[in-house]
């Protein structure tokens, strides 16, 4: 029963490429999730910290990295706005 629900677990992890190195990225939290993360909790540590405990409940072990960040077009010098 148990390697037949890690076996479930990694059939669900996507795997692909990065673009920029040879390494596989490994998507523990799907994009619907962690959208849905970041429309519920607007405190960027708080966000973190909920992504982080679901990558580990999902079976995260080590190298984890989450990254978060704030933009806006309006912010940026004229010379640089789209």
């Amino acid at each position: 029963m148990t390697r037949n629900m890690i076996e479930e677990k990694e059939h669900q992890t996507k795997q692909t490429k990065s673009n920029d190195t040879a390494s596989p990225v490994v998507l523990m939290v799907d994009d619907s999730d962690i959208a849905k993360v970041l429309q519920k909790i607007e405190n960027p540590q708080k966000a973190c910290e909920r992504l982080l405990s679901s990558a580990l409940d999902a079976g995260g072990k080590d190298n984890i990295t989450i990254v978060i960040a704030h933009y806006s077009f309006s912010d940026m010098p004229q010379e640089m706005s789209p």
